[in-house]
């Protein structure tokens, strides 16, 4: 049944730390995190961090260790508490900035979206350090120029949008754009960010979105969506995975990450090889949508390449988290345990995995589970964690140009 009350009313009334509140993420009450991975909707509670997920009865039921009694079951006891807490004649507060989320976004197509992109990357330059950032990965100066990455400048960021306008560009409803009715002018969203925008493209070429790769990472993340998602006039970006290679290519490399594509991309010499960046290996539906399309265009083989902390050694190391390695009955034996921390981490990097593989079989493509610097048995090594260490390793240590 639908209750008189919200998620977010139970968030305010049990005192639930708020890190990006127009957007429901919060510090998460079971395991802590500040990350931006605890988000709650108007019914739902979901934590990537430490995996705890549910509707406010069972998520209310664990918070406060409910169990089953009188032949009722734990979420009914939990209703009942929620129900009494709040009152029968309980009505949710309607916030603002909860609100404007719930107002339907205009999605334009990709062909425009595409179209204010190239003009944007037009309008903006890239900075000596971004550049040899950039180059560090091992990038050329003629594929960083051909990507179009380019430097967040927020000094030039009204004078951008007032150029692209002059140029006949239409902001409206484009992710990362949004307009300021304080100041009646449009902006991009990227205050307080400080990085370089890096393209995301479809398998058609078209760019889609952009990631801004941030200098100084923020809450955790290092890379952020370009988006104006509960704005004025403003849309989010959905999340798109990025495609880096031929459109005749059969064989698919997937990574977890759109940078890290573009980047393996970049040393790839094959055409029949593509490289599809997934914005988070628990981006399930995006992830999906794209080798479904890919598979009506005849690609045969998928190749999972996501990073390898999936294959972490879960025996506890005392220094994964340290505020909790102090505080584990563990602490001290001699036989060391196995870090819970780290298995709830694996756990959902391993749930990305098996995702991805039901998905290529889904739609009938060969799957395999690509791996590097691993140990005699079975574990990372903990050296290089994504594809494009490895490939830079190859790079360097043993002059391989190539993927």
């Amino acid at each position: 049944m639908q209750e008189n009350f919200t998620m977010y009313d139970i968030a305010d009334r049990l005192g639930w730390q708020y890190i990006q509140k127009s957007k429901g993420y919060i510090k998460c009450p079971f395991c802590g995190t500040e990350k931006l991975a605890c988000n709650i909707t108007d019914r739902y509670f979901n934590c990537f961090h430490c995996g705890h997920k549910g509707n406010y009865y069972t998520v209310y039921a664990d918070l406060f260790n409910i169990q089953s009694a009188d032949g009722k079951r734990r979420t009914q006891i939990a209703a009942r508490e929620l129900r009494n807490m709040f009152g029968s004649g309980y009505v949710s507060r309607l916030r603002t900035d909860m609100d404007v989320l719930q107002r339907k976004e205009i999605k334009m197509p990709v062909k425009k979206l595409d179209r204010v992109y190239c003009g944007l990357i037009q309008s903006m330059s890239l900075s000596e350090i971004h550049k040899e950032s950039l180059e560090k990965r091992g990038l050329t100066e003629k594929q960083i120029k051909a990507y179009g990455f380019c430097s967040v400048d927020n000094s030039k960021n009204g004078e951008i949008c007032r150029n692209l306008q002059k140029k006949g560009y239409n902001l409206a409803n484009i992710p990362g754009f949004y307009y300021d009715t304080s100041k009646a002018e449009w902006r991009m969203n990227t205050w307080g960010m400080e990085g370089y925008f890096c393209i995301c493209p479809d398998e058609t070429g078209k760019i889609q979105g952009f990631q801004i790769r941030l200098d100084k990472p923020k809450n955790g993340q290092k890379y952020l969506w370009f988006s104006s998602k509960g704005k004025e006039k403003g849309c989010g970006s959905g999340s798109p995975c990025a495609y880096f290679g031929s459109g005749h290519a059969k064989n698919i490399v997937v990574v977890d990450g759109i940078l890290k594509a573009n980047v393996c991309h970049c040393f790839n010499r094959s055409e029949n090889i593509a490289f599809v960046g997934v914005a988070g290996v628990v981006n399930y539906k995006n992830m999906r949508n794209m080798i479904a399309r890919l598979a009506d265009r005849g690609v045969t083989c998928i190749y999972n390449a996501y990073d390898m902390d999936e294959f972490t050694n879960p025996i506890c190391n005392e220094n994964y988290k340290k505020s909790r390695c102090k505080t584990c009955e563990h602490k001290g034996d001699l036989i060391k345990c196995m870090c819970r921390q780290k298995q709830r981490k694996i756990g959902n990097l391993k749930a990305g995995s098996k995702h991805l593989e039901e998905t290529a079989k889904e739609f009938h493509l060969s799957y395999e589970r690509l791996k590097w610097d691993m140990d005699e048995n079975g574990f990372w090594n903990e050296k290089l964690k994504g594809l494009d260490d490895y490939v830079m390793f190859l790079k360097k240590e043993r002059g391989c140009n190539n993927v």
